[in-house]
Parts: structure tokens; sequence; C-alpha cells
């Protein structure tokens, strides 16, 4: 953010947001407006409301006769969450942008205030809002809605249609502990698995499931995938950064079965874009949808439910993305490092990798300390020669 200082106010830009705004204190709280789509616009009106307020005019007054509306004449919700996503699409990623969209009208249909003024809006309405929401709903869902929430107001107040405190601010995100999902497959049972997969019969989905439990890549990274990504003759595909969570490219190494799997997958494209732009996951010229993607894994659920391959307690806990789970899991256990997994899956540093698998890379551990444990009780771990009675 850029910011030119003033005697009064000042002038700033946003990132992802066009134009210029004005900012200025009013009896200890800040006010901004949008002042113009040019800096020199923006001072103007500046130093016009300045002048303003000097000759004695009342504050609200005194915007009304530069900016020539009320201050207080401000967006009704449903307004504003339609203003606060046609500026929050230029700066988001398109995958982020289309969740934040589909997130934003499903609280609209269910909200009874969406055509209130942004300013009558309490905190009491979200915390109600939420407490119904939490009925079908669980935490981590009710916590994207807040954050949701507070995005649209800070939108509204930035750009000076929303005149109190963003109700937001007192708003306390509920506890997920105990939630979070650490089902996993074993190797048997990821074998049963992908046969279920292949029974469903739905080519396509049994080669996403394949790729997604060999690589650890998220649902929407596959999505995405393209085939100048994926570099056959190295073995390995790059994840852009665009389509990545973290927002920064990777390379992931490709194992044997993962190539020849996009070699079947590459021989049933009936059209092959030549600069490599078309989709990895592709039928009949259209990319696989994520509506099919869900439909069809529920099939297959199903049909484990009725067999011996997982327990119901997994079962009922088994999404798309305990695939990714699985991968981080069975890697750790086989002797990877959590240098190397945190490589492999994306994470912004190590630490984060720990967290959610630390306990598993202790397993990769027990051969060397069952090994060590059985030479100290047979006494088969001896003192090099010279070497000191205290040594360190």
């Amino acid at each position: 953010m850029r910011k030119t200082g003033r005697s009064f106010g000042s002038v700033f830009q946003r990132k992802a947001t066009r134009g210029h705004f004005c900012s200025w204190s009013h009896h200890g709280e800040k006010q901004r407006r949008l002042g113009g789509s040019t800096r020199r616009e923006a001072l103007r009106k500046l130093a016009l409301l300045e002048r303003e307020l000097d000759r004695g005019v009342p504050h609200d007054e005194a915007v009304t006769l530069v900016w020539g509306d009320s201050h207080k004449s401000e967006l009704t919700f449903r307004q504003a969450v339609k203003g606060y996503l046609a500026d929050a699409e230029r700066g988001m990623k398109p995958s982020t942008f289309r969740q934040q969209k589909y997130r934003l009208r499903k609280i609209l249909e269910l909200v009874a205030w969406a055509d209130k003024s942004t300013s009558s809006i309490t905190a009491t309405d979200i915390q109600r809002f939420i407490s119904f929401r939490l009925k079908g709903s669980a935490p981590s869902t009710c916590n994207r809605d807040v954050s949701s929430f507070r995005s649209v107001f800070e939108w509204a107040q930035r750009m000076g249609h929303c005149t109190s405190t963003n109700p937001v601010k007192d708003i306390r995100l509920l506890s997920e502990k105990g939630r979070e999902r650490k089902m996993y497959l074993t190797i048997s049972e990821s074998a049963t698995f992908l046969r279920a997969c292949q029974d469903e019969g739905d080519v396509l989905v049994h080669d996403f499931m394949t790729v997604a439990l060999r690589t650890g890549c998220r649902r929407g990274e596959l999505l995405s995938l393209e085939w100048r990504d994926v570099l056959l003759d190295r073995a390995e595909m790059t994840i852009r950064a665009c389509n990545s969570k973290s927002s920064k490219d990777r390379t992931i190494p490709l194992g044997k079965t993962v190539i020849e799997t996009f070699r079947r997958l590459r021989a049933r494209e009936k059209v092959i874009q030549v600069d490599g732009s078309g989709r990895v996951f592709m039928e009949n010229c259209k990319p696989l949808h994520v509506v099919r993607l869900q439909r069809t894994f529920e099939r297959i659920r199903q049909r484990l439910s009725k067999g011996k391959g997982l327990v119901p307690e997994k079962l009922n806990e088994f999404v798309i993305h305990s695939l990714r789970h699985t991968f981080a899991t069975l890697g750790l256990q086989a002797g990877a490092s959590l240098w190397v997994m945190q490589k492999l899956l994306g994470h912004s540093n190590p630490a984060m990798t720990a967290s959610l698998y630390g306990h598993h890379s202790a397993s990769a551990a027990r051969p060397s300390v069952d090994l060590l444990d059985a030479a100290l009780d047979g006494g088969g771990v001896e003192e090099k020669k010279g070497s000191s009675a205290s040594g360190a």
C-alpha cells in the first residue's frame, strides 16, 4: 500500500483495487472514501474537505459537499457483497474466488437481514446466524463464514459505505479441536479402495484417484493440472502457483504407476492442444468436473461399505482429501524425512508438516531404536579405544 502524507489526512492505494482513497480522522475514528481514479483527483477532494471543515462546516455536511452524497447513505449487505466480489475477483486466485462467491451467495440465502444497511447490522445478528448455522454445519464451516463476513465489512468500511465499527470484530471463532481429519488408509486398504474405484467403472475418476493417492496433491491442484505441467521424459510434474494453496510452484517426482496412468490419459485424448494448455483429466474434450468426481466418490464409499475393505469408523471419516493424508503418512512410515514431505505436500514450512504428521514420523525411527535397544541389552556396543569415559 502506497501512502502520501499531508497535514490533513492521506491518500493511498491498495493492491488489486482500482482508484485512490482518501483517509482522515474525525473524533478519533478513521474515515475513508474513494477519492477518484487518479492521485491528483483524490488529493483535490481531500483539500476541499479540509477547507470546508476549516470554515466550520459540520463533518457530514462537508463530506456531502465534496462527494455529492451523504456519508451515511450506505449500501445494504447484499449490495456490499456484490461490490466486494467485484473488487475481489481481480486480486484472488480463481479457485479461491469461486469458493468465496459460493459461500457468500449461500449466506445471502440464509440471513434475514441481507437488505439491511451495513451499519445497522450488529454482532448479535451475526452471532445468531452462526448459532443457526452450527446446527447443521461443522465449526470449521462457521469459521469460514465469519471470515467472509469480516472481508465484506472491511471492504464496506474501506470504501466509505459503512460508518459503524466492524461487527465481526468481537466474534470469537469456534474451536476446531478434535475435529481434524487424520484418517488415512493402510497399504492393503489403499489397494482395496483402488479396486473399488475400478469396479465402479468410471475410468477417468479411477485414474484421478490413482494419481491423488500416489502424489499427495490436493483435489483442486489435480483438476487444474495441464499437460504442459507434466514432463514424462523427466518423470516429474509441476503444480503452478496459481493453482497451489501456498501460491508457490512445486515440482513432484513421478513414480512408474503415475507415469503409466498419464500415458493412458494422453492416449485417450481426442484433441491435443499444441501449447499443452489442455487439462490432464478430460473426457470428450470436457474437463473432469468436481460434481462428477464427488458423486462417483460417494458411490465408491457405498461400495466399500458393503464389503470388508474399511471398518465403519474409518469409512465415516473417509473423504477425497484422505488420500493426501495417506500419501503423507505412508511416506513418513517408509522413512521419508519431514523436510522431503514438506516439499512434496507444498507446506510453507516443516513445522506445519510436523504438526500434522509428526506422530507418524516417529514410527519411522522405530527400527533404529529397536536395533540400539537390542545392542545395549546384549552388551554389543563397545567404546572405541581412547575415548573419554565422560564423552559428550
